[in-house]
Formats: C-alpha cells, sequence, structure tokens
C-alpha cells in the first residue's frame, strides 16, 4: 500500500524537468471499422535517425489525453465536433497492455471512497478529462468524447528486476459508440499534468498525432495509400503517420535513384541501409508493384499521387 500511496501522488503532479534525451516515444492509432475500435501503440525510437530502439529507456507510466469527436488538425486536441461519437462506457476497453497493472485514477476513486479496497490489477484507464488541474482526477464520467487514459507498472518489490517495460507494444484498444454524424478527426496528445510519458524520467514523444474517418472508395485505394505512408511530420523520419506529406516526399527524393543495398550494404552501413529500404515502396512496372530495390521514379509518383491526404480507412 505504501507504494501505492506514492504512486497515487502522481495524480498531483506535473511533468518531470528533465527529459530522457536521445530518444522519443512515437505513439500511432490504428482504427477499426468491424469494431469501431481505436488501438493506441507505441515504439521507442532513436531520435537521430528514427529508427526503433530496444535499449532505451521505456515508458512505465503513461498518461494520454483522447479526443473522439476533434475538429480536424492534430493541435486541436480540446476542440469539440459533431459528430457525436464517443466513449459509451468502461466496457469499451477491449484491451490493454499486461505490463501496465496499475490504473492510478482508477485506484484513487476507489482509495477515496474505501480506503484500502483497491486491488492491483483491477479496474481500467479511463480517467477524466482535466479542465481544472488538481480538482479533475479519478475515473472517467461516462458518456464522453473526451477521456484521459492513465496507467503505469507496479514493482512486485522493491529488488524486483521487473521494471523495464517492452520497447513497443498496443497500449489499448477502445471501441467507441457512432454519433449522429460521420466519424471526423481522433487526436491523442500526452497529458501533461498527469506527468506525460515517463520512463527514469519524462519521455520525450511524437505528440499531437491525429487520425480521421477518410472511408476508402471500394477498399482499392488502402494498400496503396498505407504504402505511401512511410514517415512522420517530426522531420525525424519517425513512423508512418496517418498523413501522406511533405515527410514521406522528402524521404523519398532523399535516396531517389538510389538502389539501397548497393550504395548501403546492410552489414556496413544498416542504419541508412533501413532509411533507403523505407523510401523503395513501389517498383518500376508503372502499375505500383512491390518494392524492387531502387528507390526512383515508381515509388515518387506513388507518393505524388495521394500527397497531402490522410490515408484512408478501409470498410
Amino acid at each position: 500500500m505504501k507504494k501505492l500511496l506514492v504512486l497515487l501522488a502522481v495524480l498531483g503532479m506535473t511533468a518531470p524537468l528533465f527529459a530522457v534525451t536521445g530518444e522519443r516515444v512515437d505513439f500511432s492509432m490504428a482504427y477499426d471499422d468491424a469494431t469501431k475500435g481505436v488501438t493506441i501503440s507505441y515504439q521507442v525510437v532513436d531520435t537521430a535517425t528514427g529508427l526503433p530502439k530496444t535499449n532505451g529507456t521505456n515508458p512505465v507510466g503513461i498518461a494520454l489525453r483522447l479526443n473522439t469527436d476533434a475538429v480536424e488538425g492534430s493541435a486541436n486536441v480540446d476542440s469539440s465536433g459533431t459528430s457525436g461519437w464517443k466513449v459509451a462506457n468502461t466496457a469499451a476497453v477491449l484491451q490493454v497492455s499486461s505490463f501496465f497493472d496499475i490504473f492510478l485514477d482508477y485506484a484513487y476513486s476507489q482509495e477515496s471512497a474505501t480506503p484500502g479496497s483497491y486491488v492491483l490489477r483491477s479496474g481500467h484507464p479511463l480517467a477524466k478529462w482535466i479542465v481544472t488541474p488538481g480538482v479533475d482526477k479519478g475515473v472517467a464520467v461516462l458518456p464522453a468524447s473526451k477521456v484521459a487514459l492513465c496507467m503505469a507498472h507496479l514493482r512486485a518489490s522493491e529488488s524486483a528486476t521487473d521494471w523495464t517495460g517492452p520497447a513497443s507494444d498496443d497500449l489499448v484498444k477502445i471501441a467507441l459508440t457512432p454519433g449522429a454524424g460521420e466519424m471526423t478527426f481522433i487526436v491523442l496528445n500526452a497529458d501533461e499534468n498527469r506527468g506525460g510519458v515517463v520512463g527514469n524520467d519524462v519521455l520525450a514523444t511524437n505528440l499531437p498525432i491525429e487520425i480521421g474517418s477518410n472511408p476508402c472508395p471500394g477498399d482499392e485505394a488502402y494498400p496503396y495509400e498505407k504504402r505511401a505512408d512511410i514517415c512522420d511530420a517530426t522531420g525525424d523520419y519517425g513512423p508512418p503517420d496517418g498523413w501522406i506529406g511533405y515527410d514521406d516526399l522528402i524521404l523519398v527524393l532523399a535516396f531517389y535513384d538510389i538502389t539501397c543495398d548497393t550504395a548501403y550494404p546492410p552489414q556496413v552501413d544498416p542504419d541508412t541501409n533501413a532509411f533507403c529500404h523505407r523510401a523503395d515502396i513501389s517498383d518500376a512496372s508503372g502499375e505500383y508493384g512491390p518494392p524492387d530495390g531502387l528507390v526512383g521514379y515508381d515509388d515518387l509518383i506513388l507518393v505524388l499521387a495521394f500527397y497531402d491526404t490522410p490515408v484512408c480507412n478501409p470498410q
């Protein structure tokens, strides 16, 4: 219980002052029309290369803000749209990473109501959207289109070695309840009032991010659009972000007319080789065939075909 009370103090803390350097936690969202579910995942990457990092500082505490009815634009996490899509109830939480075994706001609500009643690994990560810091805490009031997600990992003992979490994980999957309008935009951001994303210290992220409904016309466009989305907009060649834009175009142009394995042998320069192969998204047939090892006109045309558009969601 002593460790629990220490962790619950996070509810009233702001983020630490010093950030871990050299790495970033890149979040992504994927929407599944069949379940109306949004899966939130993360990958720890090297900030210099944008490539996955397996020996860094991984998250052990995560606090996020999720707006399921937002106005277009990832900065608009606080906006209110007109679609009416929302998180209806706690049963909407379809999946949670097994590493995160304590839901801080749920534990806070349980302990506040009945001291000593909280059971580790019980509850859910849905928390109140903070409007007034220090006042808004505890479990989310549902249904709501704006919810927070708050979870952490508690070591079994002071000497336990299970402190380090996974470098990549499907964090949570949440089912949405449709509203009167078509789904517009879903925006995800760090909840800085709850501490954001932390490992040994606060971790940098690629947040905020967004996804839109944008249904695929007959599904035939999806495979091609997905291939054209090869990195994010951070400028560090992070993971695909659901938008085909300047970042994707620049990565193709950076390796234009280069045969990846010849120019950058994988055994000599594996990082640059990996970047090059990310830019190789098609072949030279003119019919968007599979990657052929050469970054060229075919890859450039595929990105330009969908330039400045969100990746569509298969229906």
